[in-house]
């Protein structure tokens, strides 16, 4: 499932592309996610909680940005994880493209996701209006953390 999201944060964008890079400070902004381990290596463990409706799923997994072009200002994040009931697995590919806007910064943020088990049950509709939430939380902490 692809889905297209875009915001803007009130920062040059340098700052917003070093805070972007530093995977530990960026993951609190996720909402429902937390960073559990670094492997050393630039891969991350994590959890994730995702409620979709009146299910609350939690994912256990990894997470590593597999390129970032600095003078693009796109970076690409690769995540998955399994359900911690093992009634699933979820895989996303993040690209964040940002760009100057002003004094600010608009980020654009494409993810291809992938769902199987529970998560899938809910469908396009009900993932895509949820991712749009979490994006929209994780917007205004970027926006936080670089004020």
């Amino acid at each position: 499932m692809l889905l297209r999201n875009e915001f803007s944060v009130d920062a040059p964008i340098d700052r917003v592309w070093a805070h972007f890079l530093d995977v530990p400070r960026l993951a609190p902004c996720l909402p429902g996610a937390t960073l559990v381990g670094d492997d050393g290596d630039g891969t991350y463990q994590g959890r994730v909680v995702a409620a979709l409706g009146p299910v609350r799923l939690h994912f256990s997994g990894t997470a590593r940005i597999v390129s970032a072009d600095e003078a693009a200002h796109r970076m690409v994040l690769h995540a998955a994880g399994s359900e911690d009931r093992g009634r699933g697995e979820a895989a996303m590919t993040i690209t964040a493209t940002l760009a100057p806007a002003g004094g600010g910064t608009t980020v654009t943020v494409d993810q291809d996701l992938t769902v199987s088990g529970a998560a899938a049950q809910f469908g396009r509709g009900l993932i895509s209006d949820v991712t749009g939430v979490l994006l929209t939380s994780f917007a205004d902490c970027v926006q936080y953390d670089l004020t």
